[in-house]
């Protein structure tokens, strides 16, 4: 179960940092803050930062815990 957190976790990070550098690098600023405050109304960068702050602090917990395991099987 710990492993399909850390993979999906880890997904979801990748996804939503893709997005955002995406629709800034490739669409524009003006264009990219548009959309996203289409989907998220007026806090849309918020959003997606927390999103990704989220994601990031799951997979991590996940990683410590998933290499903590494998030290103390190694024992």
């Amino acid at each position: 179960m710990n492993d399909l957190v850390t993979k999906f976790s880890g997904w979801l990070l990748m996804t939503m940092l893709a997005m955002l550098v995406l629709e800034i690098l490739c669409v524009g600023v003006f264009a990219a803050s548009w959309c996203l405050h289409t989907l998220f109304g007026h806090y849309a960068f918020a959003v997606l930062g927390l999103v990704a702050l989220i994601a990031a602090l799951v997979h991590h917990h996940h990683e410590q815990v998933k290499t903590k395991d494998q030290l103390i099987g190694n024992l």
